[in-house]
């Protein structure tokens, strides 16, 4: 087994994989890339570096690479989709960066807030001519302050962490809010919105990823929303900010500083963010440090062997990655558009803000059918998504893994586990419908069904109306008594998505039973809102349509 590492490192980080394999390096320098693609044939595993570009023409050229093995937690060098399409595996290094990265960024927000580099700078070159007082040089403090954190992944936690520890109250926006457990434990408190989170904010750290619906999430519209006294960190990727609104901003006073590891335009800033004083730069440090390096190193040696061997976990990237570039190459703009409206994504609505890809539910069930081997934690990248069709391909995964009949029982109550864990991501009403019955609903057959009631008395939307549509399953096997009492405890529901989803339960049990449902209908008809009741008797002749609906009006007065 041959390994190429590309990257001239720290060697101490490669032993044991040196014991093993017969790996080459570069000694003193880099291999280039002509290099790499003049030798890549012969080799099983490549380790990549993050500014190294492993895309379709090398891969190509590596009939026998097996795995990439990226130095680097990001993977833009690296067309992973390419790669997964060639059964070739891509690892990255994601959880060694995490601490430096969230200590960068709290050290970013105290040399701004002090002016620390400022005063240094000013010290070397102005000497005693440098005014020193009791009203001179004044920063301000963090503690006591509010971090808005955009982006609350690993290193948006961290930080947070951080933060609370040096006093400070921590507010968040990302894509998905966090479990309620997660926000105690961090003492995170959610905004719906980044426009919130600028406006309130003393110190806003960008955490988080770069795509192309993430670039310049700060310009000069969001700059306009932040206090003059706050200061911008941003620790992820430069294209996150628009740098020449920045510098406006900077110069105009309409924010105090901003702390900057990383540039829109490659490793160097704008020139004219060297001229400010109310700015410090670092040329993308998060992990420059000794220990980080090397851990770094060991990290993809891990990988390595861990894929080789199968004795250790191997930090695998995004499946998801792919599934969404499917999902993208199926989807059009046009019917992106039509299921935004039709979803009720504008303001106010209950889909606002929802993103579609413009993927139809039969060619996701495809896509969803092709991949149901999706390791848990791609599946997790999925739900989570800002995108509809991701976070419904990721449940219709789920939802094929649990029917089929090599599914051990341990691994079905897992995935209910993670249902459950992830019903706040089932965040419209056919993300619900398609998914809670075939995977709550048939768990819970033969089970205790006390869950489906705490469910119908959450604050939450989705999760009641899991709790409604899970009884599909019963209603199916002719049970209907908790589909019945789950309807009595949610008629007074003042959303009409559950009104429309109790009526649509009571229609099932009469389609099984009438005279079931008929009874229900002759003691609540009169209390039913009427979207529910017209729904339940739907299927009923016209003359007891009439029957229940007078009911409801007489009792109305």
């Amino acid at each position: 087994m041959k390994i190429l590492v590309t990257y001239d490192m720290f060697r101490e980080g490669f032993t044991e994989l040196e014991e093993r394999y017969d790996v080459t390096f570069p000694e003193g320098r880099d291999f280039t890339y002509e290099e790499v693609y003049e030798m890549i044939p012969d080799y099983d595993v490549l380790c990549s570096m993050f500014d190294f570009p492993v895309r379709q023409e090398l891969i190509d050229h590596a009939p026998k690479l097996r795995l990439v093995a990226n130095y680097a937690v990001g993977y833009n060098n690296i067309d992973v989709a390419y790669c997964l399409s060639k059964g070739i595996t891509v690892a990255n290094t994601p959880d060694q960066v995490t601490a430096p990265t969230a200590n960068l960024a709290l050290a970013l927000m105290l040399d701004t807030a002090r002016r620390v580099t400022e005063c240094d700078r000013k010290l070397r070159t102005l000497g005693k001519a440098m005014k020193v007082g009791v009203l001179e040089n004044l920063g301000v403090n963090i503690e006591g302050k509010t971090l808005g954190v955009i982006g609350m992944g690993r290193i948006g936690q961290a930080l947070a962490r951080r933060a609370v520890a040096c006093g400070m109250t921590v507010i968040y926006h990302n894509r998905h809010r966090l479990d309620e457990a997660t926000e105690q434990a961090l003492g995170a408190t959610f905004c719906p919105t980044k426009e919130e989170l600028l406006r309130t904010a003393d110190f806003v750290s960008l955490n988080a990823p770069y795509t192309p619906e993430t670039r310049h999430i700060i310009g000069e519209a969001e700059l306009c929303l932040m206090k003059p006294t706050a200061i911008l960190v941003n620790t992820a990727r430069g294209p996150l900010v628009d740098e020449h609104a920045l510098v406006e901003a900077l110069r105009a006073g309409e924010i105090l500083g901003a702390g900057l590891d990383v540039f829109e335009f490659g490793d160097h800033p704008l020139p004219e963010l060297l001229e400010l004083e109310n700015v410090v730069l670092t040329p993308h440090i998060g992990t420059q440090t000794m220990e980080v390096r090397v851990a770094m190193a060991r990290a993809v040696s891990d990988n390595v062997i861990g894929f080789l061997e199968g004795d250790r976990p191997v930090a695998r990237v995004l499946k998801a990655l792919a599934i969404l570039d499917e999902l993208r190459a199926a989807g059009s703009s046009e019917k992106a558009a039509h299921l935004s409206r039709f979803f009720k994504t504008g303001p106010g609505e209950y889909g606002e803000g929802d993103r579609f890809l413009g993927v139809t539910v039969p060619v996701n069930r495809a896509i969803a059918k092709a991949h149901i081997e999706t390791p848990i934690d791609e599946i997790q990248r999925l739900v989570e998504s800002e995108w509809h069709e991701a976070r419904l391909c990721g449940l219709l995964i789920l939802c094929y893994r649990y029917k089929r009949r090599k599914t051990t029982d341990s691994e079905r109550e897992e995935i209910v586990r993670f249902y459950l864990r992830n019903a706040r991501h089932c965040d419209n009403w056919d993300l619900v419908d398609l998914t809670c019955r075939d995977i709550l609903g048939e768990y819970l057959v033969n089970r205790d069904r006390s869950i489906l009631y705490r469910l119908a008395g959450s604050d939450c939307l989705w999760e009641r109306r899991i709790a409604i549509v899970s009884t599909w399953a019963f209603i199916h096997r002719d049970d209907f008594t908790d589909t019945l009492a789950l309807a009595e405890q949610l008629l007074g529901d003042p959303h009409d998505l559950m009104r429309k989803a109790v009526g649509w339960m009571l229609r099932e049990v009469g389609k099984r039973d009438r005279a079931t449902l008929t009874t229900f209908l002759e003691k609540h008809a009169a209390d039913m809102p009427r979207t529910a009741l017209r729904y339940a008797i739907e299927h009923y002749p016209e003359e007891e349509r009439r029957y229940f609906m007078d009911m409801k009006y007489r009792r109305n007065g």
